[in-house]
């Protein structure tokens, strides 16, 4: 079986059901696992994402009505039998309705599969269905059942401690809190979510809003940045007296990877036990993998 992954977390998906020999081709954005980087790469990004800062990017996706570019000539070439795309965010991936266009424009008729991941619940449900159609139904069984059980342990040891309020920051520059699942991520490792809602879209907010919801804790998890990158852009909150009035008021900030809290798949359990470390160190324990997070206030 031929598969071409269209974003990351579709990537990830695959290559953790064993089927990683089974990738032809992927976007520009898959990283993970590193073997993936050497497939052909079948989209080009309008922008120079990489090379932009925040504000940069959010004013780039207003101005710009497409935001990636399928290589309908290479899709031809490489023939997948499965497409994996998403329907949830145009700026993260190449839209579901673009993929069929250029499906067609091709002249081949994959099976294409959209993540429509809105909620925590509706990761496994993806998984599942990815599993079902590239028939690794009992590695996704097997797969969905050890990730079920790291949710559950820290569902279980985040009982014994009192909820704290936190936010979670997803883009930098305007500031967004995160939506979809992270509302739910957050409860489960013991948390109140003041700002984002389960299931919705993130929301534009100002300081104003962060400091009246009374945080306890902030994490930065600017959608799919490294840690590196976000630490090099938070001058351009941490600058403004708002945020300065803010932080004298909460108990601890955090910089996390984003790409263990934007992309829905596996590693996404990876980002739920950070959460919890960073929520409850008298529980999960206080030394923090400094790949993934950092504390910086």
């Amino acid at each position: 079986m031929k598969i071409v992954s269209l974003l990351p977390s579709g990537t990830e998906v695959v290559c953790s059901l064993g089927a990683i020999d089974d990738i032809v081709g992927v976007s520009h954005e898959c990283d993970y696992p590193p073997e993936v980087r050497s497939r052909p790469v079948l989209i080009r990004s309008t922008m120079k994402r990489e090379e932009l800062s925040s504000g940069d990017i959010d004013r780039g996706v207003k101005e710009r009505g497409r935001m990636h570019v399928i290589d309908t000539e290479l899709l031809d070439k490489l023939s997948p039998d499965v497409v994996i795309t998403q329907d949830i965010c145009n700026v993260c991936a190449a839209p579901h309705s673009e993929v069929i266009k250029a499906a067609a424009e091709a002249g081949i008729e994959p099976t294409i599969v959209s993540m429509n991941t809105h909620t925590f619940s509706d990761m496994f449900r993806s998984i599942g269905e990815i599993a079902a159609v590239i028939n690794r139904e009992k590695e996704g069984r097997e797969l969905l059942s050890a990730m079920q059980n790291r949710v559950e342990n820290i569902r279980k040891k985040a009982l014994q401690a009192k909820k704290v309020r936190v936010a979670c920051i997803e883009w930098l520059d305007p500031l967004y809190v995160a939506g979809a699942w992270m509302p739910e991520m957050v409860g489960i490792a013991g948390g109140h979510d003041v700002l984002g809602i389960a299931g919705e879209h993130s929301l534009l907010v100002r300081c104003d809003d962060i400091e009246n919801a009374h945080p306890e804790k902030i994490i930065f998890m600017p959608c799919s940045f490294p840690i590196g990158r976000t630490l090099g852009e938070l001058s351009n909150v941490t600058g403004n007296g708002g945020w300065k009035k803010l932080s004298g008021s909460v108990k601890g900030a955090y910089v996390m990877d984003g790409r263990l809290t934007s992309r829905p798949g596996p590693r996404l359990i990876d980002g739920l036990e950070t959460i919890a470390s960073i929520l409850h160190p008298e529980i999960f324990g206080t030394e923090l993998d400094g790949s993934v997070a950092v504390k910086i206030s």
